[in-house]
Parts: structure tokens; sequence; C-alpha cells
């Protein structure tokens, strides 16, 4: 759905009395934010009225009323005045009301087809906090999409994403909720969880905090479970190879021999495509890393500087290229909070043999500029 018609369609609710407080605030920051924006919005209340002046004048009875006001005219010449002025206002205002009413009556009729569907978008650089329908919370990261109904039906909640979000579920055992990121889906009951599905990526990360989840592929005929998930665990789907890596932190790794011998005898039994089938979950130090950017923390734990770099460009809305693969040996453990892209880059120069060097924004168009370029490279050591 492009932007024009997502405004249009909150427009109709807006007039309509059943927009939320959210989506009001997104029209009301619309129409401040240019001077065509607020002529389209009054065009809107003009036609609004006028469908409802419409409304109103299909409930009178016009000919009842025609009479009344027939007894009280005595004058010849004021009965052919006021007959002549009661046609020409007809032949004038009813087309355009009738024009006005077919035009709304096609634009909720649009919605209604369209199961009053609504799509949250963020731009680079921005997080987004929502309150869905059933009352589960989600915060949206930078560049992400998430598409829900206006209302959930037939103990239905079901939402698509495209990039990354934090849940936190509204229970509801007689309703899952699933999250569909196109390869997997993530089903869910009363659950804190998250979800990196960026579709640039080659994996589909999901992040349990609390409660239950699986980790899901198939159609809706024929479902196939790929990960089962208990706390503080992380589970990797990769797109190319079908498979599922999945990781704990390192207290949960630490069970009787005979109790993870006979977690290894069940998976072994499941015919899913997971490489811990045999029992290899993966031990990680700090789960954090993966829900911290929703308090505004850039937590890396171990990880390559391409990862790094990846999660800085979405977060600054920045281009990195990394000019040397000797870079990719290196590994970077920090936690930043409200430092600036120049001042993470510096700390990483501190801690690893790299330079940088960051290209000014070129204008791109008359209120447009091109994001900032970081080159980054491989410094040798003085000797």
């Amino acid at each position: 759905m492009n932007t024009e018609n997502y405004i249009e369609e909150l427009l109709v609710k807006f007039f309509s009395g059943i927009a939320s407080e959210e989506e009001k605030n997104i029209i009301e920051n619309w129409r401040a934010e240019s001077r065509e924006n607020k002529n389209m919005f009054l065009e809107y209340k003009k036609t609004w009225t006028l469908w409802d002046d419409y409304s109103l004048m299909k409930t009178v009875d016009v000919d009842k009323a025609h009479k009344k006001v027939k007894n009280k005219i005595n004058k010849k010449q004021s009965k052919r005045k006021f007959a002549n002025i009661y046609m020409i206002a007809a032949s004038l205002i009813l087309p355009l009301l009738l024009l006005t009413g077919f035009f709304l009556r096609e634009k909720i009729a649009n919605i209604t087809l369209n199961q009053f569907s609504q799509e949250i978008i963020t731009s680079e650089g921005v997080r987004k906090t929502i309150t869905m329908p059933d009352g589960t919370r989600v915060i949206l990261n930078s560049r992400s999409s998430l598409k829900l109904p206006l209302r959930f039906t037939n103990n239905k909640r079901e939402v698509t994403l495209e990039g990354e979000a934090y849940f936190n579920v509204k229970t509801d055992k007689n309703a899952p909720f699933y999250v569909n990121t196109g390869e997997v889906t993530i089903k869910a009951t009363g659950t804190s969880f998250n979800i990196n599905a960026y579709t640039e990526n080659d994996d589909v990360e999901t992040t349990l905090i609390d409660g239950k989840l699986s980790m899901i592929t198939g159609t809706q005929n024929k479902k196939q479970t790929l990960a089962s998930l208990k706390p503080d665990q992380h589970a990797v789907y990769n797109k190319k190879n079908n498979k599922v890596t999945l990781y704990s932190k390192k207290e949960n790794q630490e069970k009787p021999k005979q109790e993870q011998k006979q977690k290894n005898n069940i998976q072994k039994d499941k015919s899913t495509p997971t490489e811990n089938k045999e029992g290899a979950v993966i031990p990680i130090e700090n789960i954090k890393k993966y829900v911290g950017w929703k308090e505004g923390m850039l937590i890396f734990h171990n990880d390559p500087m391409n990862k790094v770099a990846q999660r800085l460009e979405k977060w600054y809305n920045v281009n990195i290229v990394l000019q040397d693969s000797l870079l990719y040996d290196y590994k970077y453990t920090a936690t930043f909070k409200n430092e600036n892209i120049d001042q993470i880059l510096e700390l990483l120069k501190l801690t690893a043999p790299l330079d940088y060097t960051i290209q000014s924004r070129k204008k791109t168009g008359p209120h447009t500029y091109a994001k900032r370029k970081i080159t980054i490279k491989y410094a040798k050591q003085n000797q």
C-alpha cells in the first residue's frame, strides 16, 4: 500500500469517527507537514459534510414538507418563484451530493474489501510504538513495516512483518498470534519476543524473552515446526539452506546429563530441518544484544565487522563500505547508548586496526540529500 492510499483510508476513518488515537495523530501530523496536505484535508472535510447533509436529506419527507410550505403561499407568482428556485437548487445540489455519496461509498467499500487492513511504516533511523486492536504492544524498528487488520476477527490474530519488531503479545489461548515474515511464521499466545526479518538479510532471527513460541514454515494446510523456543533462546533461520540454528544463554545449558540426553533423543526423533536436532544448542553470553535496540542501546558481543556495519547503517541512516576483507577477522564487544556515529567510529578505531573516511551528504533534489557514506579500511599497526 503506498503512502497516498494509506492517508486516504485514514481520512475516511477520521471523518467517519472510527480512527484510533494513533491514527488521529498520524493525520494531524500529516496535515501540518504542508499547505497541500492541509488543503486536501479541508476538501475531504467539505466532501464528508456534504455527504452527511445528503444522508440527512434522505430521512426527510420532502413531499410532506413541500405541501406544508405550499399551504402558506397564497400568491400564484410566489408559487412560481418557489417552484423555480426549488427545481434549480435540486438540479444543482442533488447530482453533486449523489456523486459525493458514490465516491465515499466506494472508498468505504474498498476498505471493507481490504478487511480494514493498514500498514505502519518507519523510515530509517526512526522507531515507533504501536498498540494493536487486541492490546498487543509492538515496537517497530528502523526501516520496517507492519501490516495488520483494524480488528482481529474469528479468533485469528495475524500480521505481516518486514524488518524488525519487538512484540509483547496480549494473552489469548483461543487465538494464537502469528507473525508472517515470508519465509517463516512465528506463532505465540502470550509472549514477549523479537523478530529480525529484513528482506535483504539471508537470515530470519527471533529471540524469546518470556513465554513460548514456535518457528514454523509451510502452507496453511501443511505446516512444519522448525523450532520451539524457551525463554532466553535465540533462533536463526537461514533462507538458503532452510536450516535453523538455536542459541541459548549459558546458564540454560547447565542441565543434568540425563535430562540433556533425553532432550537429545527427542530432538533426533523430529524430522525438522534444524541444525540443532543433534542437541547442539549453541551457548551465548548476552541475549540482550538482540533486544537492546528497543531501549535505545546498540549491543555487540563477539560480532564480526560486517554485522556491526549492517546494524550501524540502519540505526544511523548511513551507507557503510568495508574496503578490506581483513576487517572481517575482528570481533567486537561493546554497548553504545546516546553516542552518535562519529563517536562510535572513534571508539571502534581504538579497539581495532581500522581507519575511516566520511563523505559529506550530496544534494539529490530541491529538499533531499543522499545518505552519508562511510568507508572503513584496514589500517596497519605501526611497528
